[in-house]
């Protein structure tokens, strides 16, 4: 696959975001390249990866609705525990 170019820049496509982590204040997101295989993943700080803010915005999305259904889990599992048993 080629790079494709944008402000005059050549960059590759993101297929998605895998994973985020702060190191001293520095955020990073483990990438997906789009045709690329798994072993080219990679971490990439977040300003460097200012054109794909969507793709970082959905993740923040999956990520708080796994959150709420972990919690609703939780929550529903401690109140069968409580009342009956």
């Amino acid at each position: 696959m080629k790079p494709v170019e944008v402000d005059g820049v050549e960059e590759w496509k993101v297929e998605k975001i895998l994973y985020k982590r702060k190191i001293r204040e520095v955020i990073k997101y483990l990438v997906q390249w789009k045709e690329f295989a798994v072993e080219y993943d990679t971490w990439k700080r977040g300003k460097n990866l200012e054109n794909i803010k969507e793709v970082i915005k959905n993740k923040r999305s999956e990520l708080n609705i796994f959150l709420f259904s972990f919690l609703i889990f939780i929550f529903f599992s401690i109140y069968f525990l409580l009342f009956y048993f």
